[in-house]
């Protein structure tokens, strides 16, 4: 029993998967062959009219070991020595050196050089110079028709080059001594220059010793002076606020003592102290006496007027003694702050000398260390000059040359173009390019499916068989793929069986016609009266495949121009009957629109066990749908490659108009490697082995009839 169609459409289609280069180049294989094939025969062709070229060569070695006017590095003199081959390549290309060549060649008049306006031009067009890669051989090439001109004035050119660069020699040997005496005598007159500044240098500072150890000694002494500068200049800013702080105390005498005792002299201070303490102490005993008598007499009395008269005395004589010692450590204050600013201008002075003296060593030794750099070195050029003065004459007077000619060229014995099995090989290379470029291009603008596991993911039916591409060789696979298609409906209780079984497509040449003759086939084999219908009135093709006389038909039953008995015709089958389209097609289609169809269907089903109707593609027409609507169950058969999205899609639409029709999906033309190995369906030998379709004419286009052998002809 094939499974009941869907009720609802699923909204997320999967997506294309994009296949891979080597299958689309074997989908598209014939087109890839077409341009393999149109390009090996443009090759054959350029190969059948091109001219043949010869070619000759010449080969020398240059090597660059001419006069050095300076002494640099082999690796960075002059630039490298292939730059140097390269500007030798050129001047071999150059027009003098090609001139040169060209009269020879017209002096020996040669044939491919008569009656040619530009002859330089043509030279040069079929010149060739170039380096080896893995040495510095320079390949003098010259090609043409002519093997033995081609020599001819390969040599030549050589000949012009050596001539060119014998001339060269001679002026430049000569132009290169010019240059090195000229330079020779520029740098004496340097070297003298600098000579003469190194001398007044000299003259003009003789207490300095142009060496790094003078000027270590110098900054050595500075540091020392400033040292000292430092210290100095803290004893006297000390000096100077002692010195304020005393002014500011010269007013309390004992305060002033407390802060600047420490400056007087010892002797001094002793004798101040002693005598201070004295009148003290003196001042204390009568200010004692005083008070005791005042118990015994009055303010009055003459005794105690004494007695204040001393004690005013002492009082005097002691602040006079507190006033000599303020004056006598203010002097000395004023003479140590003197004497502190004396020593810090003395050590500022000698600072000062020393930074200069210093300042004009750095620049003494600058000028110094300059012009012995540039005497040592202007000296040094010199001797180089001398050197490379004697060695030019050497090379002047020897006069060798610095080119040798390994090969002189021969004529060619075989042409060096064009190559055939490399024009063939590149006519394939273009050739399969193209092909690959156009499959690709074909694959992505076309809008096929041709992969049978996306339409397995794209139909919402089951799949009830898929059917390996249809040969001789392979008739048992196909007969076993539809055992199973006929397995998948019969499946299930007998009453669930579809009796009305519609094979259609969604697009032509998909297979609806082969896969309703083989399962109609295979149904006949279960002892099963069958009967095929064949309703694709638009392009009619069983009565073909089974070898049939096709006039009278179902056309001609819907017209009433014949009986069914007579239409109904048997096969060679036993038990399996044909009902062909008939010969007028276009009257009848109409009447598949009306009743006449499906009371005719209804008729035949009173007879056959199964009806098997070949219908026309959903999408070229309208009969699908209503020979859908009289069948109980639908067989859309899909061909990937010829399959489209759009169709599928329409046809989807279609057969969701008939929600109670059974539907099954069979993918016909299946590659094997798709498939189940050749295990599942065999290398049947039994009796179904050669009784089915042998071809349907796909490769060669002509059809082919039914081979049956092993059954007869019968009238059922």
């Amino acid at each position: 029993m094939i499974c009941q169609q869907p009720t609802h459409h699923p909204t997320n289609k999967p997506k294309a998967p994009s296949p891979g280069l080597p299958s689309v180049v074997w989908q598209h294989r014939l087109v890839v062959s077409a341009c393999i094939l149109g390009s090996i025969a443009i090759a054959k062709l350029y190969l059948a009219v091109a001219r043949p070229v010869y070619t000759s060569t010449a080969s020398i070695y240059v090597q660059p070991d001419g006069p050095r006017i300076m002494n640099e590095d082999r690796s960075a003199a002059m630039t490298a020595s292939n730059n140097y081959l390269y500007n030798q390549i050129e001047l071999i290309r150059s027009r003098p050196v090609v001139a040169k060549a060209v009269e020879a060649c017209l002096a020996a008049d040669l044939r491919s050089m008569r009656d040619i306006n530009e002859p330089i031009e043509i030279v040069l067009r079929n010149l060739e110079v170039s380096l080896g890669r893995k040495d510095d051989i320079i390949r003098i090439s010259f090609w043409g028709p002519d093997p033995r001109e081609n020599a001819f004035i390969a040599n030549a050119i050589v000949k012009s080059y050596l001539a060119f660069i014998a001339q060269q020699r001679a002026k430049t040997f000569g132009q290169v001594l010019n240059i090195l005496e000229t330079q020779k005598a520029a740098r004496q007159v340097a070297c003298s220059q600098a000579q003469e500044i190194l001398t007044d240098l000299a003259n003009k500072y003789p207490q300095l010793a142009f060496s790094p150890e003078t000027g270590r000694a110098l900054l050595d002494q500075l540091k020392d002076i400033w040292s000292a500068f430092t210290e100095a200049s803290l004893a006297e800013l000390e000096a100077r606020s002692l010195l304020e702080a005393a002014k500011k105390a010269k007013d309390d005498p004992e305060a002033f003592l407390m802060t600047i005792g420490s400056k007087i002299p010892s002797g001094q201070r002793g004798d101040a102290e002693a005598e201070t303490a004295r009148l003290k102490a003196s001042l204390k005993q009568l200010e004692s006496s005083r008070s005791d008598r005042l118990r015994l007499v009055t303010v009055e009395h003459p005794s105690i007027k004494a007695i204040d008269a001393q004690i005013a005395q002492t009082r005097q004589d002691l602040a006079s003694l507190q006033q000599r010692l303020v004056s006598t450590g203010l002097y000395i204050l004023e003479q140590q702050h003197l004497s502190a600013q004396q020593k810090v201008k003395e050590l500022a002075s000698r600072l000062d000398q020393q930074s200069r003296q210093i300042s004009l060593f750095d620049k003494a030794f600058a000028l110094y260390t300059q012009a012995q750099t540039q005497y040592q070195q202007e000296k040094r050029l010199c001797e180089l000059l001398d050197q490379r003065i004697r060695e030019v004459r050497m090379a002047a007077d020897a006069g060798a040359l610095n080119i040798t000619v390994i090969e002189d060229a021969q004529p060619a014995t075989r042409p060096s173009r064009p190559r055939p099995a490399k024009v063939v090989a590149i006519a394939l290379v273009l050739g399969l390019a193209t092909g690959c470029g156009l499959a690709v291009l074909i694959e992505a603008t076309s809008k096929r499916i041709r992969d049978a596991r996306l339409i397995r993911e794209l139909v919402p039916y089951p799949v009830i068989g898929q059917v390996p591409v249809i040969t001789k060789r392979r008739s048992d696979q196909a007969t076993e793929a539809f055992r199973m298609i006929r397995a998948a409906i019969l499946t299930g209780p007998p009453e669930k069986h579809a009796h009305i079984i519609q094979v259609a497509s969604s697009l032509p040449a998909e297979g609806a016609s082969t896969t309703a003759t083989y399962l109609a086939m295979a149904m006949a084999r279960t002892e099963q009266r069958v009967l095929l219908v064949d309703a694709n009135l638009r392009n009619p093709s069983l009565h073909k495949i089974f070898g049939l006389d096709g006039r009278i038909g179902l056309s001609a039953v819907l017209t009433r121009k014949s009986r069914l008995s007579s239409a109904v015709v048997p096969t060679a089958m036993r038990r399996l009957h044909l009902l062909p389209a008939g010969s007028d097609q276009t009257s009848s289609r109409e009447l598949l629109f009306g009743k006449a169809f499906g009371q005719l269907i209804s008729v035949l089903a009173r007879y056959y066990e199964r009806i098997i109707i070949d219908s026309p593609p959903f999408v070229d027409a309208a009969d699908a749908q209503v020979i859908t609507a009289v069948s109980q169950a639908v067989i859309l058969v899909v061909r990937p490659g010829i399959c489209t999205y759009h169709a599928l899609g329409l046809t989807e639409d279609l057969l969701a108009r008939h929600p109670d029709r059974q539907v099954g999906l069979v993918i016909n033309a299946v590659p094997m490697t798709t498939l189940a190995s050749k295990a599942v369906y065999g290398n049947h030998n039994g009796r179904y082995r050669g009784h089915i379709l042998a071809s349907l004419g796909i490769w060669s286009g002509v059809p082919i009839a039914l081979e049956l052998t092993g059954y007869k002809r019968v009238t059922n």
